[in-house]
């Protein structure tokens, strides 16, 4: 996985700024190609809500 995905990733945390978490989902979606697999694999409990939020962009 890119280090760029890892990063964008981590930035999904709600302990994260929301202007930070906000801008990785916007990126995410725009990498669905690359992270769909990611987004349940190397994620945790406070990194899900961004991570639905992604999924529903999902076609």
């Amino acid at each position: 996985m890119e280090d760029n995905i890892k990063l964008l990733l981590s930035s999904l945390s709600w302990n994260r700024p929301l202007e930070e978490q906000t801008y990785a989902v916007k990126r995410l979606i725009s990498l669905t190609d690359k992270i769909s697999d990611c987004l349940i694999t190397y994620t945790s409990k406070d990194q899900w809500d961004n991570c639905i939020k992604i999924i529903i962009e999902l076609d």
